[in-house]
């Protein structure tokens, strides 16, 4: 494994509540509050690369070895000061506001591998003892191996009060095999040697040459009309020539797409569960 460098914090996403703002019923003695996510690491996670980030997670936040978070509540609804904090900080931070989105799809976030699958840790039946995550769906990456995958794929889980967890086999298995297939083909080629029941899980899923929403897939290569265009989550980007009907030749093109821009998938890797398939 090579040797990760860490570095200093910095910024890479920032959130914000304020109560006369918000679109969500608020009372007067609701506070201002600030979020300010940090890394040391970021240019080694796979996360961070697709504009996600693990800390991101979950109704609080979700542990990440290489993560902080500032956090700060300012003046009540009530207070003349209200919105004194959220306007400092996005002066600070405005070039990250809400910048990242939730993990959802198993990657390597540096020395780690983030899993995405539930009731591994705890139950029970635990997959493995409490030492061996970092959070309930985190863990060191020389453990991945793909024994421990196949382990995973045959695990059953059982509630607490008894009787197993049917959707970890039915719903999440073959979502995470899925992914596996798409995220890191390495592994999941390794897994196929010692365990070829894998292919049976994601049997025929291709999304190359399907149309979906541009806004809802992971920067890559997709074909807008008949011309493939590198997308970076924000921006289209390609030459002049790739435009025939422009008639331009080497010349740097940027589009800028809106909610409702269709293209059709090249890569399977920038789809995610969350994108929307042209119907």
């Amino acid at each position: 494994m090579g040797v990760i460098i860490i570095g200093e914090y910095k910024p890479i996403n920032f959130t914000y509540y304020n109560p006369r703002t918000s679109i969500f019923k608020s009372g007067k003695s609701d506070r201002e509050r600030i979020s300010v996510y940090k890394c040391n690491n970021c240019e080694n996670c796979d996360a961070y690369k697709r504009k996600c980030c693990v800390m991101l997670n979950g109704l609080w936040w979700h542990k990440c070895p290489y993560g902080t978070i500032e956090k700060k509540e300012g003046f009540t609804k009530a207070a003349r000061k209200c919105g004194y904090l959220v306007s400092e900080y996005k002066e600070k931070y405005g070039d990250v506001e809400y910048a990242l989105k939730p993990l959802n799809f198993v990657c390597e976030i540096g020395d780690y591998v983030y899993l995405g699958l539930p009731h591994l840790n705890g139950y029970n039946n635990p997959i493995r003892n409490s030492d061996f995550f970092v959070d309930d769906d985190m863990i060191k990456k020389e453990d991945f191996t793909p024994e421990f995958i196949v382990g995973l794929i045959k695990y059953r889980p059982y509630a607490l009060m008894g009787g197993e967890i049917s959707s970890y086999q039915k719903e999440y298995v073959p979502k995470f095999c899925d992914q596996l297939k798409r995220f890191m083909p390495d592994m999941y080629t390794r897994v196929c040697e010692i365990y070829p029941e894998i292919r049976s899980l994601v049997e025929n899923i291709d999304y190359t040459g399907k149309r979906a929403k541009l806004m809802t897939l992971l920067p890559g290569e997709v074909k807008l009309s008949t011309d493939v265009l590198e997308w970076d989550g924000e921006l289209l980007h390609g030459k002049g020539k790739q435009i025939s009907f422009w008639g331009l030749d080497d010349e740097e093109v940027t589009i800028i797409p809106n909610e409702n821009t269709i293209v059709t998938i090249c890569d399977n890797s920038t789809v995610t569960n969350e994108t929307e398939f042209e119907e």
